[in-house]
Protein backbone atom coordinates (compact mmCIF):
# COMPACT_ATOMS: atom_id res chain seq x y z
CA UNK A 1 0.00 0.00 0.00
CA UNK A 2 1.13 3.48 -0.69
CA UNK A 3 0.27 6.41 1.83
CA UNK A 4 1.07 10.02 0.65
CA UNK A 5 1.67 11.78 3.93
CA UNK A 6 1.20 15.89 4.12
CA UNK A 7 3.47 18.10 5.38
CA UNK A 8 4.78 17.99 8.90
CA UNK A 9 6.70 21.65 9.00
CA UNK A 10 8.50 21.49 12.56
CA UNK A 11 9.52 24.59 15.11
CA UNK A 12 12.84 24.68 15.80
CA UNK A 13 14.93 27.56 17.50
CA UNK A 14 16.61 28.91 14.29
CA UNK A 15 15.16 30.64 10.98
CA UNK A 16 14.50 29.86 7.54
CA UNK A 17 11.80 27.74 5.65
CA UNK A 18 11.64 29.92 2.69
CA UNK A 19 12.87 27.44 0.17
CA UNK A 20 10.65 24.89 1.63
CA UNK A 21 7.29 27.77 1.36
CA UNK A 22 8.61 27.82 -2.31
CA UNK A 23 8.13 24.38 -2.97
CA UNK A 24 4.93 24.16 -1.60
CA UNK A 25 3.98 26.95 -3.63
CA UNK A 26 2.65 29.04 -0.90
CA UNK A 27 2.01 32.81 -1.85
CA UNK A 28 3.90 34.63 0.21
CA UNK A 29 7.06 33.07 1.01
CA UNK A 30 8.92 33.87 3.93
CA UNK A 31 11.76 33.30 6.61
CA UNK A 32 10.30 31.83 9.75
CA UNK A 33 11.05 29.44 12.76
CA UNK A 34 9.29 26.51 10.90
CA UNK A 35 12.71 25.84 8.71
CA UNK A 36 12.02 21.74 8.79
CA UNK A 37 10.22 19.54 7.03
CA UNK A 38 9.40 16.43 8.40
CA UNK A 39 8.42 14.29 5.46
CA UNK A 40 8.71 10.77 6.72
CA UNK A 41 8.65 10.63 10.90
CA UNK A 42 7.40 8.63 13.72
CA UNK A 43 9.67 11.04 15.88
CA UNK A 44 7.50 14.04 17.88
CA UNK A 45 9.54 17.56 18.16
CA UNK A 46 10.96 17.86 21.22
CA UNK A 47 10.64 22.04 21.87
CA UNK A 48 11.35 22.67 25.66
CA UNK A 49 8.00 25.24 26.82
CA UNK A 50 5.96 24.90 23.33
CA UNK A 51 3.45 22.19 23.91
CA UNK A 52 2.08 21.31 20.30
CA UNK A 53 0.59 17.71 20.77
CA UNK A 54 2.18 15.06 18.16
CA UNK A 55 4.35 17.82 16.49
CA UNK A 56 6.66 16.32 14.16
CA UNK A 57 4.87 12.87 13.36
CA UNK A 58 3.89 12.27 10.04
CA UNK A 59 0.27 12.13 9.16
CA UNK A 60 -1.83 10.40 5.81
CA UNK A 61 -4.42 12.18 3.75
CA UNK A 62 -6.63 9.87 5.60
CA UNK A 63 -5.42 11.13 9.34
CA UNK A 64 -3.57 8.44 10.31
CA UNK A 65 -0.56 8.69 11.81
CA UNK A 66 2.63 6.89 10.29
CA UNK A 67 3.73 5.95 13.33
CA UNK A 68 0.43 3.96 14.04
CA UNK A 69 0.25 2.16 10.16
CA UNK A 70 3.88 1.05 11.52
CA UNK A 71 3.06 -0.12 14.94
CA UNK A 72 -0.32 -1.87 13.57
CA UNK A 73 1.51 -3.78 10.78
CA UNK A 74 4.49 -5.18 12.26
CA UNK A 75 4.33 -8.20 10.25
CA UNK A 76 4.36 -6.27 6.57
CA UNK A 77 7.52 -3.92 7.40
CA UNK A 78 11.22 -5.05 6.80
CA UNK A 79 13.59 -5.85 9.29
CA UNK A 80 12.90 -6.82 12.89
CA UNK A 81 12.78 -3.87 15.53
CA UNK A 82 9.72 -3.69 18.33
CA UNK A 83 10.34 -0.05 17.91
CA UNK A 84 11.26 1.86 14.40
CA UNK A 85 12.52 4.55 14.66
CA UNK A 86 12.42 6.80 11.60
CA UNK A 87 12.82 10.33 10.78
CA UNK A 88 13.63 11.93 7.08
CA UNK A 89 13.46 15.28 7.03
CA UNK A 90 14.11 18.67 4.52
CA UNK A 91 16.55 21.20 6.56
CA UNK A 92 16.13 24.91 4.96
CA UNK A 93 18.50 26.93 7.83
CA UNK A 94 18.85 30.70 6.88
CA UNK A 95 22.09 30.47 9.27
CA UNK A 96 25.08 28.46 9.98
CA UNK A 97 23.98 25.61 12.21
CA UNK A 98 26.01 23.42 14.84
CA UNK A 99 26.70 19.87 14.21
CA UNK A 100 24.35 17.37 15.41
CA UNK A 101 25.16 13.82 16.66
CA UNK A 102 22.72 10.92 17.45
CA UNK A 103 24.25 8.25 18.97
CA UNK A 104 22.82 5.27 19.88
CA UNK A 105 22.09 4.39 23.53
CA UNK A 106 25.10 2.02 23.67
CA UNK A 107 27.61 3.70 21.96
CA UNK A 108 26.78 6.73 24.57
CA UNK A 109 26.75 4.88 27.52
CA UNK A 110 30.16 3.31 26.34
CA UNK A 111 31.89 6.47 24.89
CA UNK A 112 30.22 9.27 26.83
Amino acid sequence: MIYKLLPTRVFRSYYGGKNLDIMAKKDNPGISRFPEDWIASVTTALNPGRDVCNEGLSITETGEFLRDLINNNKEKMIGKRENMSLLFKFLDSNERLVIQVHPTVEFAKKTF
